[in-house]
C-alpha cells in the first residue's frame, strides 16, 4: 500500500507536458527565427506611423534574412509541431520583458 502511495505521489508531482516543452532550449535555428520575429516586430512598432521608413527598414531586413535557414527550421517545426511552444513561449518572453522596459 505504502509503495502504491509513493507512485502516486510521485506521479502526481509530474510538470505537465505542455509547461515541460515550453521550457525547453531553443536550437541555434529556432534562436534565429525568434530573433527575426523580434526585428520584424520592433521595425512594425517604431515605424508604424512612417511608411517610407517602414519600407525601406523591410528592405534592409529582407536583404539580411537567411531564407534556406527560415524554410529549414519552419520544416523542423512542421515536423514536430510541439517545438512552436518553445518558440512562441520564448516570444512571450521576450515580448514581456520588451513591454516591462517600455513602462519604467
Amino acid at each position: 500500500m505504502s509503495a502504491l502511495c509513493v507512485l502516486l505521489l510521485t506521479g502526481c508531482q509530474q510538470r505537465n507536458p505542455v509547461e515541460q516543452e515550453k521550457s525547453k532550449t531553443l536550437t541555434a535555428n529556432e534562436r534565429y527565427l525568434v530573433e527575426l520575429y523580434m526585428k520584424i516586430t520592433e521595425i512594425e512598432e517604431n515605424l508604424q506611423d512612417n511608411p517610407e521608413s517602414l519600407a525601406k527598414k523591410r528592405d534592409e531586413l529582407k536583404q539580411e534574412i537567411d531564407v534556406e535557414r527560415v524554410r529549414k527550421v519552419l520544416l523542423e517545426l512542421e515536423r514536430n509541431p510541439r517545438r512552436w511552444l518553445v518558440v512562441y513561449n520564448r516570444i512571450n518572453e521576450l515580448l514581456k520583458r520588451r513591454a516591462a522596459r517600455a513602462s519604467n
